[in-house]
């Protein structure tokens, strides 16, 4: 009688249990929850209810326009290897001397030097590069309106007056022809004139390139010789803040391809920029490696150096501090140009259906 009750129980159980599968099977509704009103580890243990936590960070980085830290700024005393430093005769690459070292701003006779109170964002390609700057202008992706607090659309920018800040104010910019640019200059004290004459100022991604067979144009931007160097060279030495640009980014494409998720065994792309093949298929448009010499290097910089890589994907403040760019283009992007080619990553929704982006 005993074993009989229990199969009885064991059965109804077991059709109960298929009941709430089955249940399953109907469309569920939304219901309203309690939410616990105290931290769990202090709810009884037979009574916890859902925790549901909102935050909002209003800490000072939220005004930065640059992501992740070490583009700009590290902690106190670190010294930044992203962009040139000039002289007033000569201009170097990653590494060397300087309180500032080699940020995107802040630094030796750079335009936004505390002498003349320019903005930091000063328009050097790495910072105008979304591959660096993972809070660029990044073509790839749809960018909507912000939104009020009921949800309702606060509309386009006005693209020849556009706000700062669509919440805070404060401020407008003209991105027709009010953007901010570094032009890069041979004298000390270039006149209105100088600024449009490229035998005295020129800009990065437009006066520093040269066609490759196969190949769109681009330039290196630790290359201190040629025609295809990044700015500011020897010569054209003093760089010149400008406020009358148009908007512009740079892609940032390769320059080699590695075997592995970590960047660190690598061979250089093809002269079109592609993959040489199989087993370096893993595109490294950004590394970063131990020595000036290695982020410098136009030839390729593989595998390991004294038992550890030469190079790899991730900063390291103390280990890996010099960028190794890959190739930079620039676009501009003017009322002028109609029409712009969609990325191979790219998830654009306003554009899907289309070969190409329009203004």
């Amino acid at each position: 009688m005993a074993t009989l009750s229990r199969t009885r129980r064991f059965l109804v159980a077991l059709l109960a249990v298929s009941a709430v599968g089955l249940s399953g099977l109907r469309q569920a509704g939304a219901e309203l929850a309690d939410l616990a009103k105290v931290p769990l580890a202090n709810s009884p243990s037979d009574a916890v209810l859902p925790n549901l936590m909102y935050i909002l960070d209003d800490s000072g980085s939220m005004a930065w326009n640059y992501m992740p830290d070490n583009v700009f700024r590290t902690s106190s005393g670190d010294t930044l290897n992203n962009c040139k430093r000039c002289t007033s005769s000569s201009c170097s690459g990653p590494g060397g001397t300087g309180s500032n070292g080699w940020q995107c701003g802040n630094d030796q006779n750079d335009p936004d030097n505390s002498s003349n109170n320019a903005p930091t964002t000063y328009g050097e390609a790495p910072f105008y590069a979304y591959g660096f700057n993972k809070i660029w202008y990044n073509p790839n992706i749809t960018y909507t309106p912000g939104i009020d607090f009921q949800g309702v659309s606060l509309g386009d920018a006005n693209p020849n007056n556009a706000s700062d800040d669509a919440y805070l104010g404060g401020g407008n910019t003209n991105l027709v022809g009010g953007f901010n640019e570094v032009i890069y200059c041979n004298t000390s004290s270039p006149t209105g004139a100088d600024l449009t004459n490229t035998a005295k100022c020129r800009k990065n991604g437009l006066h520093n390139v040269n066609p490759f067979a196969g190949t769109t144009s681009y330039f290196l931007y630790w290359g201190s010789s040629g025609a295809n160097v990044g700015f500011p060279t020897t010569a054209y030495y003093n760089k010149v803040l400008i406020k009358t640009s148009n908007a512009h980014y740079y892609n940032i494409a390769p320059h080699e391809y590695c075997s592995d998720a970590n960047l660190v065994n690598c061979v250089l792309a093809t002269a079109a920029g592609a993959s040489p093949g199989s087993p370096n298929t893993i595109p490294a448009p950004v590394r970063y490696c131990k020595s000036a010499t290695d982020a410098g290097s136009a030839a390729v910089v593989s595998g390991n150096s004294s038992g550890t890589p030469r190079c790899q994907k991730k900063y390291d403040r103390s280990k890996y501090p010099y960028p190794r760019y890959g190739r930079f283009t620039r676009v501009d992007i003017t009322p002028a140009t109609a029409t712009y080619p969609k990325g191979a990553n790219s998830v654009r929704t306003d554009c899907a259906a289309a070969a190409s982006c329009t203004y």
